[in-house]
């Protein structure tokens, strides 16, 4: 293998697949990754990746580029790998490329200060997050400083995958793989790139530069007027029909959306404090599906504490865990519990159940066994005793 080809993902979201796939195109030698205790990640609406290693059997792998995907839970579970922040801190410490887009960048590399004195972007709802933890957010599809590229979401995996290419063996093999993609129908629509819709639109809503004249700013501002109409659907765009201006279409769109984002968050912490684990339910796939709450609250503004967290875990788990809940409340102040500590009890009991159901299921054919061993005998018996020798 070319060591110069190697690069790993370290999560298997539906970002990663796009990436994969591009990065391929050029040739790349990847070793997809998970950060979990199997290789196979269900991912995000029943899409099940098999990586091709645990994350702690690269520990002392060298890869050219390490790239992150986000997503939810996603970002947070490489957040959590404590392999992983070992394996990009030394990725940094050498000089090697890192990468990540969506939420990861606030989530697996900012939180562990590793963009410190970088312009960096992520998911728009994780700005806030990401904004301590570098030099300078910007709001660039693919930003690129030093040796760390980010970018924002799905919207922008293609590019963002291109990119690395770009990095790892020039332009020229970029462009060649890009091609085939019809990248160059995006980059038609603002006369230099597509993916700056948004940033065109931000720009005309604020106050105009005084450098700027009329019919320069007239231009823009009929653009983002155009772009906005033409990226929503009839029924939004109804709502905003008699509006004259891009910020009369934004305003009234913030408000529009601010009011569903209500409705999400109402909806998703109802489902959250009414969740039940049932008893034919995995462990592994009930904590999943909580994480998951947790972040699509936090990036609707509903922080929960790390202690809630716990005890929504043990107030979800069905009525056999009652022994499991009294024992752990009864050794830990309701101020003191820490989910993971929580989940690692909860998972362990689950396989206490496991392996003593297995352990009976085996006592249970031994017994049938020997049952059947002795029936034969005694059959047996009368057949010889009347046989003639």
């Amino acid at each position: 293998m070319n060591e110069n080809d190697k690069l790993t993902f370290r999560s298997s979201w539906a970002l990663s697949i796009l990436t994969i796939d591009v990065l391929r195109r050029s040739g790349a030698d990847i070793t997809v990754a998970s950060v979990e205790k199997q290789l196979r990640v269900d991912a995000c609406h029943g899409v099940k990746i098999v990586a091709d290693a645990l994350v702690s059997d690269c520990r002392d792998a060298v890869f050219d580029l390490i790239a992150l995907p986000g997503g939810v839970p996603g970002a947070t579970n490489l957040k959590e790998s404590e392999v992983l922040e070992s394996i990009v801190k030394k990725q940094a410490s050498d000089g090697r490329l890192n990468a990540v887009i969506c939420a990861s960048p606030a989530e697996a590399l900012g939180s562990r200060g590793l963009l410190k004195g970088l312009k960096a972007t992520c998911y728009p709802s994780f700005m806030e997050q990401l904004a301590p933890a570098c030099a300078t957010t910007v709001e660039s599809r693919v930003p690129q400083d030093g040796k760390v590229v980010t970018s924002r979401g799905p919207c922008t995996t293609m590019e963002f995958a291109v990119a690395l290419v770009e990095q790892l063996y020039g332009k020229e093999r970029a462009d060649e793989v890009s091609g085939p993609l019809h990248l160059e129908v995006l980059k038609k629509q603002n006369g230099s790139h597509g993916f700056e819709v948004l940033d065109a639109v931000m720009f005309a809503i604020r106050e105009r530069p005084m450098e700027i004249t009329d019919d320069k700013w007239n231009k823009i501002y009929g653009n983002a007027i155009f772009d906005l109409h033409l990226a929503l659907t009839d029924e939004v765009l109804f709502s905003v029909a008699e509006k004259t201006t891009a910020k009369e279409i934004w305003d009234t769109l913030t408000k529009l959306y601010e009011t569903r984002s209500l409705h999400n968050k109402i909806f998703l912490k109802r489902k959250l404090y009414t969740l039940r684990m049932t008893e034919s339910t995995m462990v592994t796939d009930h904590i999943n599906t909580l994480k998951t709450l947790f972040s699509q609250l936090t990036t609707l503004g509903h922080n929960i504490e790390e202690n809630e967290h716990a005890e929504l875990l043990l107030q979800s788990l069905p009525d056999s865990y009652n022994q499991l809940i009294i024992n752990l409340t009864n050794n830990n102040p309701a101020d003191s519990l820490v989910f993971d500590d929580v989940a690692a009890s909860v998972l362990n009991e689950e396989s206490r159940r496991k392996n003593k159901k297995n352990r009976q299921a085996s006592l249970q054919q031994a017994e049938a066994l020997s049952a059947t061993r002795g029936r034969s005998t005694e059959r047996g018996w009368p057949q010889w005793e009347s046989q003639s020798w």
